[in-house]
This record gives structure tokens, C-alpha cells and sequence, in this order.
């Protein structure tokens, strides 16, 4: 099966799913992926290769907003058109977030009668109108226009492709329902990478070079965005700390600066500040030793209507590496931890929090269970290998193959 993929991550990214996925494993079965990537710099109309499949480097048209309008995607669909002439055509064009790169795909995909596919794995157009209904900062009435804007051309243009694949069934649940699309819906969640051995992981770099206790400290890795609500977690640490006041938090991840100061303030105003450390962001060796050194893996995500569609990866990282996690109840979290035994999901409050953590935390051999219902639900539900056939089956029928 030839696929074509127009991701809205600029070249080189480094995606786990779209790497493991269709770089690596979708290869390895005898397919072939062709890539289009936003341009990052002055590398527009390069032609690359990304995990030995070729990558066309978009121009700008390709992923101008004035497309969905209508207005200036022939120039897209031409540029596409050139692919498919060089690639010899393909049997399914997938579209990975960008509301921008659709017009000219949905011509391309008509004009040789193929499916579309459209890959859903967060709900932006949601949380813009939600940062500002919260009063959020950085979000502003503008951000809450956009918002409305790009919800409402998402969803017109979710009723003209041939099948949505989106993070959870939540989220499916959620533009069937609410937003009433009538587009077949297929959930195709997060994955892990089993072949990597906690066994094989020393965390003692990594806990050296931050001042860590292994299997003493608590880590959230990811996303600081305020929309997260981080500070919840150091309310949740200066309560552990009543009873064991050298346990740490690592807070693992963060690319922007700014977010991890505004933290750094927080934690300092809920007296946890030297109990908290903050790595910024670390290469995928350093995330895995950061991971099995830690004694929980913590998942606050607020429960909100747009936070409970997520398939935060952050879980099924901390559970492929053995680590327990303790999240909030998420119809995701709540499946992938507590009906698994790997962990439990609490309701979204500081104490819960606290108290779970505390009788985990005197409970290592509970944790060592945990751990290992943990890596066995990953093995069976989200390993790569699992995921790649489990997309291979939906391409098939959505072809008719």
C-alpha cells in the first residue's frame, strides 16, 4: 500500500507514533510512505529523506489558511500534483492536523479518486476557546476567535473526507455527539516502543546530574503549557512532604523557557521550590533513565471537555518502562492505568492526589506489580507492533481492499 502523508510538523521532526509507525514499521511490512513536510527555515521544494522514506519539502502554499476559504490551494494541489507525478501515485492521501493543508489534498484525493484521511490528535480550535474562557495566560480574544473559526472549518471539512483517525474514543465520542460528524470514526491512539527494557536502563546518570534519589522522587514529563494547570502538583507535593519530606518532584520537558520560570515562581510561592527540579528539555535516552528511576509517573491532566479526549503519551511511557502512574480520571487514563492494575486514576484534587501517592510510595512491593501489569498492558494494547496493524486493517477498509 502507497501512502501519502502531509504532517503539520516541520523537517527533520521526530513524531514517536509517525516515526515508529509509518517510518519504521509500515516499511518493514512491505508499504511505502511518501512524507510532506512544513518548511522550517529557507528549505521549501527541498527534496530529503526521513528514516529512509523520501520527504517533499512543502512551499508555502501548501499550508496557507486562506486555502480553507478557498482561496489559493490550485497552486497547493499543482505542487501535489508534482509529487504524484515523481512518486508514481498513491492508494491513500492522510492528512495529519493541519486545517490548512486539506483543500489542496481533498482536489488531489478527487482527482484520482482515492480516500482522504484525516488524523485528529488534539482538539487546538478547542483549547484556544478555552484558554480564554478560563482566563487564561497568553489567551486572548483573538485566540478565542480563531478558535471559533477553526472549529467551525474543521468541522465542515471532517464531512468531506473519507474517514477521520482520531487519538481516543473519547474524541470520537466527542465530534459524533457534540459536533455531530457523520464521517466513519476510528480511534488509533498513542503508542509505546516494547523493545525498550527498563532492565537495560541505568537511571544513575540522569539522577546524578539532577540530585535525584533513584526510585524516591516523582516525575511529570511534557506539555507546561497553562493550560495544564501545573500548579496543582505542587499542592500535591508540599502535602507528601508532611509525611516524607525528601521525596522530589522532576518536572521533565518544557521547551519554552518562559513556562518553566513561571513554574519555578510557583513552586517557590508553595514552599516546594527546592524539592523541584526542572530539566528543560532532554533527549529521548535521558526521558527513558528519567522514567525508571522515578518511583511514580504523574498524569494531573484537568478533566475538562477537552483535556478527557486526550491519549496523553506521557502514561504509556511511564507504564512501557515499568513505572506506576497515578492520573486523573480521563476516560484514557482511567483505561490504561486503573482497569489494568498499572496505577490508579483519582478524582482532581490535591488529597486524592497526596494520598495515593503516599500509599504507593510505602508500598514497593505494590509498585513492583504495578509495574509489571503496566508493561504487559502496553505489550498487548499499545505496542507499535500492535498499532501498525491495527492501521494497516482500517486502511483496507476504508480502501475496500
Amino acid at each position: 500500500m502507497d501512502l501519502l502523508i502531509l504532517t503539520d510538523w516541520e523537517f527533520p521532526c521526530d513524531e514517536p507514533f509517525m516515526r515508529e509507525v509509518y517510518a519504521k514499521r509500515w516499511q518493514d511490512a512491505g508499504h511505502r510512505v511518501t512524507w510532506i513536510m512544513r518548511p522550517s527555515g529557507n528549505d521549501a521544494n527541498s527534496q530529503e529523506t526521513w528514516h529512509g522514506s523520501p520527504v517533499y519539502v512543502a512551499p508555502d502554499h501548501v499550508y496557507r489558511y486562506r486555502n480553507v476559504l478557498g482561496v489559493g490551494s490550485a497552486a497547493g494541489t499543482k505542487w501535489l500534483e508534482s509529487i504524484w507525478d515523481a512518486e508514481g501515485g498513491f492508494d491513500v492521501v492522510q492528512v495529519r492536523n493541519d486545517l490548512a493543508a486539506m483543500p489542496p489534498a481533498q482536489q488531489l484525493a478527487s482527482t484520482h479518486d482515492i480516500p482522504l484521511v484525516f488524523r485528529h490528535s488534539h482538539l487546538k480550535a478547542e483549547t484556544l476557546i478555552l484558554g480564554y474562557r478560563e482566563g487564561v495566560d497568553g489567551y486572548g480574544l483573538i485566540d478565542y476567535g480563531k478558535g471559533l473559526f477553526g472549529r467551525t472549518i474543521r468541522d465542515r471539512l471532517l464531512a468531506d473526507v473519507d474517514a477521520v483517525f482520531t487519538i481516543s474514543n473519547a474524541m470520537s465520542q466527542y465530534h459524533r455527539e457534540v459536533r455531530g460528524i457523520e464521517t466513519p470514526l476510528y480511534s488509533v491512539p498513542m503508542g509505546a516502543d516494547t523493545t525498550l527494557l527498563a532492565d537495560e536502563i541505568d537511571p544513575e546518570p540522569f539522577c546524578l546530574r539532577y540530585g535525584l534519589p533513584v526510585d524516591e522522587y516523582l516525575i511529570y514529563m511534557g506539555s507546561m503549557n497553562p493550560l495544564r494547570n501545573l500548579e496543582f502538583l505542587f499542592r500535591v507535593l508540599s502535602i507528601v512532604r508532611e509525611s516524607k519530606p525528601e521525596v522530589k518532584l522532576a518536572l521533565v520537558g518544557g521547551r519554552d523557557e518562559r513556562q518553566r520560570e513561571r513554574l519555578r515562581s510557583q513552586a517557590e510561592a508553595h514552599a516546594v521550590g527546592d524539592a523541584t527540579v526542572f530539566t528543560g528539555w532532554v533527549n529521548e535516552t535521558d526521558l527513558h533513565r528519567a522514567i525508571v528511576g522515578a518511583a511514580l509517573g504523574l498524569s494531573p491532566l484537568p478533566p475538562n471537555k477537552v483535556f478527557r479526549t486526550n491519549s496523553p503519551t506521557k502514561v504509556l511511557e511511564y507504564l512501557n518502562l515499568g513505572t506506576p502512574a497515578v492520573t486523573t480520571r480521563t476516560p484514557e487514563q482511567v483505561d490504561m492505568v486503573e482497569s489494568n492494575g498499572a496505577g490508579k486514576a483519582v478524582d482532581y484534587t490535591p488529597e486524592a492526589f497526596a494520598d495515593t501517592i503516599l500509599a504507593f510510595l510505602n508500598d514497593s512491593n505494590a509498585r513492583r506489580e504495578m509495574g509489571s501489569a503496566g508493561r504487559e498492558y502496553i505489550a498487548k494494547n499499545r505496542s507499535y507492533y500492535y498499532l501498525n496493524k491495527t492501521v494497516l486493517e482500517k486502511y483496507k477498509s476504508i480502501i475496500g481492499t
